[in-house]
């Protein structure tokens, strides 16, 4: 299904003036000649096709909003054509600065430390990728010296109308181009740091027959820290297609993933009473509790955040199984895992085994806060479980002490309090338990220290464009690192009423959004997200490193919440409505079979493959039409413990 074309303007004022057409509200911005677009006496840029020679090619223009262009190029073959390649390009006209291919690429990721594609080229050729890998359908911005610029195209309806995209900066010019039909080149990134050979679909056109690329254009001026990609995410947006998924059950979700909790997650022996990590199949198909890392505080295992929520449902049911499971997970942390020096066993493996760790800014952000909601939760249950907020103190109070000048926290640290290394977002994760710390105890040694924390770390995000380094088994540009910079913000700004700290929430936001898929994918008849139904709509992809996509996105959708009622603008409600609904996709009622094997009650698998990810060569390297195992097997925590967070606070 195309995009849904919106007519923002139905009658617009134009005038012929020596060749120049000129638009009454697009002020200094025409085009001339048809091909070349114009502004402050500068061109800005030119459109362009390629064809066989035996391929007609017509071009033609509309203006849809103040900024924004429909161009619609259509081929239509003279004579019976064989292996036809079509592009449609915008050349822009300057010295490449910046650019962005949304979920692909940010500013070729040479700031990340993994093997995904950098640059824009390899082996001398463009890399071209699949529209399916981009969060806006075959999405590139770039900046010039003074404007921004950006493309994408439409939704293809069926599987031979799919295409990809290519960005292409030279020393003065920067293409945006789409190519059809589709293909990856010159390699294809088909897992974590590996490639398979590159591939390109072959289309033979009869005569007389036509095909279209559309081409959506839209001009800016260009802002300061990267802002005017806002204007590419607000008209996608306003384009996107009606949510398809229905409205979630929440009180059956609620009690489908505590049951998980109980049934599936909960373990109970000589060692360690709580929740593991996950579950996985063996080798006779069967799920079974992984066997290695089992159990985490924070980050997948979430362990103290699901000790919160059984708790909540205590309240909520009555059910002493959750009071004494999330009791005995909480005081099992809280009293084997605090160091002397404040820092706390973030791998209770580590505990078990009497063997050291690395203990890191995720975990233990994480953890602190989660304390400090279970003290507040334990005290309304009129229970004295002071190792809670012990707990919570300590990892602050050595945050304090560890932070330095200029406001970093850093990355991990070992037992003995040495930090092993400081680069990154993810200390940014300790900045919301300082909040919590300020909440508590109403010390603005707490509240100085987050602020100065987050003066480093979203001035990074600002000078970048992005952020890194989110995730503890990638170092690459991600979206989990600017989580945590949205929830301080909002929380500084609810502490301060600082406008400043509002601003930078739309932001961070903005660059979030670009991780959000604004559509939905049609899969082939056959696909396994067709025969599950699954949504592209509203997922979120995970890094520049790994394309999939998974529900951590429901983190931050009661943020979303309520960013839309401070800035009065809808449009985060409406996202934070898509990311909710496909967060709760294929959860495991007792009856849903994927891939061969029938999920557990409350189960969600971690990743969902939209695009080749995964893919295996096969003859000439090119991927299958249909995929069938488009979701893996691993049943991780975490998104069971995000869903219930988010379901907690929701009725908070």
């Amino acid at each position: 299904m195309k995009f849904i074309k919106i007519i923002l303007v139905l009658l617009l004022a134009a005038w012929q003036t020596e060749g120049v057409a000129q638009v009454a509200f697009l002020e200094n911005i025409h085009w001339k000649d048809e091909w070349l677009l114009s502004g402050d006496n500068k061109l800005i840029g030119t459109v362009n096709a390629t064809a066989p020679t035996d391929v007609k090619m017509k071009c033609e223009k509309e203006l849809v909003s103040e900024n924004t262009w429909e161009i619609t190029w259509t081929f239509t073959a003279k004579r019976d054509v064989p292996n036809v390649h079509l592009t449609a390009s915008f050349e822009h006209v300057s010295k490449p600065e910046w650019w962005m291919i949304p979920g692909v690429s940010y500013n070729g990721n040479h700031l990340s430390r993994g093997l995904e594609p950098k640059g824009e080229k390899r082996d001398r050729q463009w890399y071209t990728f699949s529209y399916k890998r981009t969060s806006i359908p075959g999405a590139i911005y770039s900046e010039g010296e003074d404007f921004a610029i950006a493309t994408f195209g439409n939704v293809p309806e069926k599987a031979e109308d799919d295409y990809s995209c290519s960005i292409q900066p030279e020393p003065n010019i920067i293409t945006h181009q789409l190519l059809w039909p589709e293909e990856e080149m010159p390699v294809s990134y088909c897992a974590q740091d590996q490639y398979i050979p590159g591939w390109r679909r072959t289309y033979n056109m009869k005569k007389g027959e036509e095909r279209k690329l559309t081409l959506y254009l839209i001009v800016a001026r260009k802002e300061t820290n990267h802002n005017a990609y806002r204007h590419m995410l607000d008209m996608a947006w306003l384009m996107a297609e009606p949510e398809k998924l229905p409205v979630p059950d929440e009180k059956k979700l609620w009690e489908q993933s505590v049951e998980f909790c109980h049934h599936s997650l909960w373990i109970e022996n000589d060692d360690y009473m709580g929740y593991l990590i996950g579950l996985n199949l063996n080798e006779k198909g069967e799920w079974q509790q992984a066997t290695r890392n089992r159990y985490e505080a924070g980050w997948m295992g979430q362990n103290i955040s699901l000790a919160v929520s059984i708790l909540h449902d205590f309240n909520r049911t009555g059910n002493h199984v959750s009071l004494d499971q999330g009791m005995a997970t909480l005081d099992m942390w809280a009293d084997n895992c605090q160091l002397p020096n404040g820092l706390f066993y973030t791998q209770y493996d580590a505990v078990i085994n009497k063997s050291r760790c690395i203990m890191d800014a995720c975990n233990l952000g994480t953890a602190a806060y989660q304390f400090f909601e279970a003290d507040a939760v334990v005290k309304g249950l009129r229970l004295v479980r002071p190792g809670y907020l012990g707990a919570a103190w300590g990892i602050c109070n050595f945050m304090l002490a560890d932070q330095q000048p200029n406001g970093c926290y850093g990355r991990g640290w070992t037992m003995d309090g040495r930090c092993v290394e400081r680069e990154g977002g993810v200390g940014a994760y300790i900045i919301p338990a300082m909040l919590k710390a300020y909440e508590f105890y109403n010390d603005k040694k707490y509240l100085e220290s987050a602020q100065r924390a987050y003066i480093y770390y979203i001035d990074g995000f600002k000078k970048n464009g992005f952020s890194t380094d989110g995730t503890l088994d990638t170092r690459c540009i991600d979206r989990e690192s600017a989580y945590p910079l949205l929830t301080s913000a909002m929380g500084l700004y609810k502490i301060t009423k600082n406008d400043t700290y509002l601003n930078d929430a739309v932001d961070v936001s903005y660059y979030l959004s670009t991780w959000l898929w604004h559509y939905n994918i049609n899969y082939p008849q056959g696909d396994a997200f067709q025969q599950y139904g699954y949504k592209t709509l509203g997922a979120t992809s995970v890094s520049t490193q790994r394309h999939y996509f998974d529900t951590f996105a429901c983190r931050w959708v009661n943020a979303w919440r309520e960013l839309a009622k401070l800035t009065d603008d809808s449009q985060w409600s409406e996202k934070a409505e898509a990311i909710w609904r496909n967060s709760c996709q294929l959860v495991g009622d007792g009856v849903l079979m994927v891939n061969g094997h029938i999920r557990p009650i409350g189960s969600q698998n971690e990743a969902f493959y939209g695009s080749t990810w995964c893919s295996q060569s096969r003859g000439e390297g090119v991927p299958p039409m249909i995929q069938k195992n488009r979701m893996n097997d691993w049943l991780v925590a975490w998104p069971c413990a995000f869903r219930l967070e988010t379901l907690r606070e929701t009725e908070e």
